[in-house]
């Protein structure tokens, strides 16, 4: 993975760089003014985000009777995504006081498990039950990778705006293990088991272009009201594993398959956020801390489903 990111930034940095200092040079050359002086800043940002999507296991209850079969069908689903930890690297150039170059990787993870029970009794002739019960444990892990290129503009003695464009490159695994359990019983038959222990492995990668605005407005005593948005379309290539093992009772059969399968698809991406920065100036630099919240959502990823990323998040920024 770290070469992978590296290889994707170096020769975005080799486009950057000229550009950047193309623009800083002809800043310095207008009208014979003197260089505006550059500057850098770096900033960590501590995410707490709750993950969602159809993908994922959910909670529900259910019953109904068919009148049909003289049965009676329930079936209780739970499921359990904690919030979890994530977190933003992020490093600006300021080459003018306009312009500037920025990189970012945001890393997360989040552990998730469900439980799905269901019983089914009926009497067609023949009385029995269908009991079935699914125990699901997977862990998602996303990194992404920003480059942006920036202009700054003061629309406002209060108010600056933001533009941005770059790309973006994204990997998500989504990986997980489902274990069913089958028992049926009937009056005639007796009864039957059935065990199965499936691996399934996603992988979605891609890259593409990233476009967005952000907004900044000045409050009182060094305070600051945050807003930022973006929209990114990655072409992606998504790849899926599959190993089974199954056995069943009493004839005392099992199996074992395994499977793989890739594909090519398109993963939208829109993020927003809002927050409140306080900036304090230094002898020699500036701290800024920001704290608000983050909405980050992949459209048509895990398997044909959205993923939803929510969750307030804490960023501390030096700025020399």
């Amino acid at each position: 993975m770290p070469n992978k990111i590296i290889a994707f930034i170096a020769p975005i940095m080799l486009v950057l760089n000229p550009l950047a200092h193309a623009t800083a040079v002809s800043t310095c050359d207008k009208d014979g003014l003197a260089c505006e002086r550059s500057h850098f800043d770096i900033g960590l940002t501590a995410l707490y985000l709750k993950a969602y999507s159809d993908s994922l296991p959910s909670n529900a209850i259910a019953n109904s009777n068919n009148s049909n079969t003289f049965g009676v069908d329930w079936s209780n689903t739970s499921g359990k995504g904690p919030w979890d930890w994530g977190g933003i690297l992020d490093g600006r150039y300021h080459f003018s006081e306009q312009g500037d170059v920025n990189l970012s990787w945001m890393y997360y993870s989040v552990d998730y498990r469900g439980t799905d029970f269901s019983q089914n009794h009926y009497n067609t002739g023949t009385i029995g039950t269908n009991d079935d019960l699914n125990l699901v444990s997977g862990k998602i892990k996303l990194n992404a990778v920003n480059a942006e290129f920036a202009q700054s503009f003061d629309l406002s003695p209060r108010t600056r705006t933001r533009l941005f464009a770059g790309v973006q490159y994204l990997n998500i695994k989504n990986n997980f293990n489902t274990a069913h359990f089958s028992v049926s019983s009937d009056s005639e038959s007796g009864r039957s088991s059935f065990t199965s222990n499936t691996f399934t492995g996603n992988k979605y990668e891609g890259v593409g272009p990233r476009v967005g605005l952000d907004g900044n407005y000045k409050l009182k005593d060094n305070f600051s009201l945050f807003a930022s948005s973006a929209f990114s379309i990655l072409l992606a290539r998504s790849n899926q594993n599959v190993s089974d093992d199954s056995a069943s009772l009493p004839f005392a059969s099992a199996s074992q398959s395994f499977r793989n399968t890739s594909a090519s698809l398109s993963i939208p991406e829109l993020e927003a956020k809002l927050g409140l920065t306080y900036d304090k100036p230094l002898a020699q630099a500036r701290v800024a801390l920001s704290a608000g919240w983050s909405v980050i959502n992949y459209f048509n990823v895990l398997e044909g489903n959205d993923l939803t990323l929510s969750g307030p998040y804490l960023q501390a920024k030096w700025l020399a």
